[in-house]
């Protein structure tokens, strides 16, 4: 048999072929020369797959905090409507669906306090009727928000059943846990500025390790400050105002260019604009673009989270949390409660769709009619297309308006028929809501006093950070490195997954109050750092050194040492 040689080049999405002889040349087998190539798709990281995951791993513990809820009302409903819980269940069934049960079928929730198709919370039903008779037309009987309004500021008993509504939205739109303060500290405040841009600056100066010239100048913070929380602004021109003031120049043109590019994306992520990533942290050749006031956007952040260094994760966190606390500052403004702030809201939104009404009876029925088709997609009474743009559909209505200028700069400011449930609502912190909780708690507790059950946590934290029983439902938080409450061995018995490596203390059901008797904290984070780590790839089943470990940050820096002194001779060994 002739000698040969086959030579292979190994890519990320195929491999090519060669064989040759002895002298190098391509050899023909059966007919054919011997040289191809091979393609196929490429290997794709697990995030898609991970945020399904983590999304129904989210619901899955939403329904067991509200199962919890449940388990507290229960038998102070039963006494009030033994039926109250199960028709409240079978409430979004359909009635001719074969699930729904036919004894529920037309009745209320509160059939026994509401006349016959009469509708809404019946203790806001008696407030409206106390009203002068001209104020009572438009007063929102049926809004929860107007409901936890009510229960926080009126001295006054409302149904149980009422009491229960209300907390049960609460614990179940119980807002973020990205601030660490307790409730009782917690307050929305001023927005520390100096500090975020100190820790962008930080950032910036390890990712361009001198060969970049971006950076944002103390003297205008302030300015900064000032611009991105002046709601009074267009936030189109607070967007470029903010830019112009982030630019930075230098004699290089195409340097220049780049830190204008930087200032513009950056300026647009911290109001809500869709923006590139990618721009922002100077990651040449990809696009990650994002929209941190979109719903999906942290999924798309998932997408190419694993790929940032340490500086460009700083940078997104840094931005990300200024772009919740802006946002916050505008939702909810300081000293006003979520459900005050989200009344507001609707006052608002009645005020202006009156306006236009009034407008539109002097028009043509088809202005009215193409009027109501754009607002039915803008509050999810019709299918969205995709791209669906409320200003575009409202500039070929109204643009004859007198005060459509003013009309415009409120659509883009986001401040025109403004709602109460936006993906926006996700940058409240669960303080807010548990504080909310609080007083509904101590202004029903004179009527129901066992709302008032202090926390039987038994962790002297959970204590501090909730002073009552349904507190724990809104404070409590399983962490991250505990995963899912399931053994590794139990979930592959029951499922085949492997996705689980919490280690047990003791058995019994696990309750928002007894985490920590029935899950050992210390080994389940060590699990969940080693289920993590790899194996080297030299130095055969030694475990691979963190980025961040002291050990390597020191052998990274003496191999840069050898690199720029010509005096240091001895060799570097990774060991």
């Amino acid at each position: 048999m002739k000698e040969y040689h086959i030579g292979l080049d190994i890519g990320t999405s195929s491999i090519g072929w060669a064989v040759t002889d002895s002298q190098f040349k391509l050899m023909r087998i059966k007919g054919k020369t011997a040289i191809g190539v091979r393609l196929f798709e490429e290997g794709k990281t697990a995030a898609e797959r991970r945020t399904f995951r983590t999304t129904r791993r989210r619901l899955k513990r939403r329904k067991w905090r509200l199962h919890y809820l449940d388990k507290i009302f229960a038998p102070h409903l039963q006494e009030v409507d033994e039926n109250f819980l199960r028709r409240l269940k079978q409430s979004n069934i359909h009635p001719e669906d074969p699930a729904k049960n036919q004894a529920f079928i037309g009745k209320l929730l509160f059939p026994d306090l509401l006349k016959k198709n009469e509708r809404g919370y019946p203790t806001l039903i008696k407030m409206r009727d106390e009203l002068p008779v001209e104020q009572r037309a438009h007063y929102p009987v049926t809004n929860i928000y107007k409901l936890r309004e009510a229960m926080i500021n009126e001295d006054r008993q409302f149904d149980l059943r009422e009491v229960y509504l209300a907390v049960h939205h609460i614990v179940k739109y119980r807002g973020h846990f990205l601030n660490n303060a307790s409730v009782d500290k917690f307050k929305v405040g001023r927005i520390d500025f100096d500090k975020s841009f100190n820790v962008l600056n930080e950032a910036y100066e390890e990712l361009q390790n001198g060969e970049g010239s971006f950076t944002i100048e103390p003297s205008k913070v302030e300015k900064i400050g000032q611009l991105l929380l002046d709601t009074k602004m267009r936030k189109l021109d607070r967007q470029k105002a903010v830019a112009k003031l982030l630019e930075v120049k230098v004699a290089d043109k195409e340097e220049t260019k780049r830190n204008k590019q930087i200032a513009t994306a950056m300026s647009k992520l911290v109001l809500g604009y869709k923006a590139d990533f990618a721009t922002v942290a100077m990651a040449n050749g990809n696009e990650w673009k994002i929209d941190l006031s979109s719903e999906t956007s942290e999924d798309e952040i998932e997408k190419f989270r694993e790929e940032l260094s340490d500086a460009q994760n700083d940078i997104l966190t840094e931005i990300t949390s200024l772009f919740s606390q802006i946002m916050l500052n505008e939702i909810v403004p300081n000293g006003m409660s979520i459900s005050e702030s989200m009344m507001d809201r609707y006052w608002m939104h009645e005020r202006q769709l009156a306006e236009v009404k009034e407008y539109l009876a002097t028009q043509p029925a088809s202005a009215r009619k193409e009027f109501d088709q754009v607002y039915n997609k803008y509050i999810g009474q019709a299918p969205k297309e995709k791209g669906f743009d409320l200003e575009k559909g409202l500039k070929k209505i109204l643009s004859k308006k007198e005060n459509w200028k003013e009309i415009d700069e409120l659509l883009k400011a986001g401040d025109f028929l403004p709602k109460q449930r936006t993906s926006a609502n996700g940058v409240i912190p669960h303080q807010m809501h548990q504080q909310e909780l609080d007083r509904i708690i101590e202004k029903q507790a004179k009527y129901y006093p066992w709302l008032a059950t202090e926390n039987p946590a038994t962790g002297e934290r959970d204590r501090h950070q909730a002073k009552y029983e349904l507190d724990q439902l809104v404070s409590f938080r399983i962490p991250y490195y505990v995963g899912p409450l399931v053994t590794p061995e139990v979930q592959k018995a029951t499922s085949g997954a492997k996705f689980a490596w919490a280690k047990r203390k003791e058995d019994g059901e696990i309750t928002p109050w007894n985490l920590w008797d029935k899950i050992d904290r210390a080994e389940s984070a060590e699990a969940f750092i080693k289920r993590m780590t790899v194996k080297d790839t030299y130095l055969l089943n030694e475990d691979v050194l963190p980025a961040n470990s002291l050990l390597y940050q020191k052998y990274n820096v003496l191999n840069e040492l050898k690199q720029r002194s010509s005096e240091w001779t001895p060799p570097i060994s990774r060991n």
